[in-house]
């Protein structure tokens, strides 16, 4: 191999097999378990004396668990068919709900807006002297000031009363 990377890969790899062959079973030797009797087993053990059941080959490696998953995982496995399977199914379900709540939301704005126009046309039908104004919202000294605005302009026959981006003008004609 000429590349550093390989190399170095393949060195490691040296090492945790090397690692992982020094590694013993603990049920294989005694560490974890205990005698029916109640006593418990020593926590020191000899490994040269206790023998592990198996060898390194029986164990899990990493190659072994990334290909039982590739297996397992594979597009055409009946675990993933199954899984996009009920995927598609909650996908589907969670559509549905947020559609109909949706819906349910324009429906009401729908009806809040058509029952504001029918109330406003039984308004102009009936003949009723009925104003729209578009209001500012004003702080409450302008808010009043306003108010004795729209008052001098009746009393002293003025034509127009408004307000524009919070200052209060007055007009006597056009």
């Amino acid at each position: 191999m000429d590349c550093t990377g390989c190399r170095e890969a393949l060195s490691e790899l040296n090492s945790l097999k090397y690692q992982l062959s020094a590694l013993k079973c603990p049920s294989c030797t005694n560490v974890s378990r205990r005698k029916r009797g109640g006593k418990d087993m020593p926590s020191v053990f000899s490994p040269s004396v206790m023998k592990p059941k198996h060898n390194i080959e029986n164990i899990l490696t990493i190659e072994k668990i990334s290909n039982l998953l590739d297996q397992k995982l594979a597009p055409k496995s009946s675990i993933m068919i199954a899984l996009r399977k009920e995927l598609i199914q909650d996908v589907k379900s969670m559509i549905a709900i947020e559609t109909s709540k949706i819906v349910n939301e324009i429906k009401d704005e729908f009806t809040k807006t058509t029952e504001f126009i029918m109330d406003e046309i039984k308004v102009l039908k009936s003949g009723e002297s009925h104003h729209i104004y578009v209001a500012e919202h004003l702080d409450p000294e302008t808010k009043q000031l306003f108010a004795a605005a729209r008052k001098f302009k009746r009393d002293k026959n003025y034509a127009y009363c408004w307000v524009k981006y919070g200052k209060i003008y007055l007009r006597k004609n056009d």
